[in-house]
C-alpha cells in the first residue's frame, strides 16, 4: 500500500527495512519469507486521571 499512490497520496514511509529470503518458483507460484519491520506513529492521550493511552495511528488507513 505504500507504494501506491492512490493509497498513500502523502507518499508517506512507514517501512523502514525489508527482506525477502529462501525464495522459489515453481511454475507460476512463489514461495518466499518476507521479513520487514515498520515505524507507526503514536498518539498519546491523556485518561484524565494522570494516565496515558497510546493509540497506533496507520496514516495510510487500516494495515493488512
Amino acid at each position: 500500500m505504500q507504494i501506491q499512490a492512490d493509497k498513500n497520496p502523502l507518499n508517506l514511509s512507514l517501512v523502514n527495512s525489508w527482506q525477502i529470503s529462501n525464495a522459489s518458483a515453481v511454475e507460476t507460484s512463489l514461495d518466499a519469507q518476507l521479513q520487514g519491520s515498520v515505524q507507526i506513529p503514536l498518539q498519546a492521550i491523556s485518561d484524565g486521571l494522570g494516565g496515558w493511552r497510546y493509540i497506533g495511528l496507520s496514516p495510510l488507513g487500516a494495515l493488512s
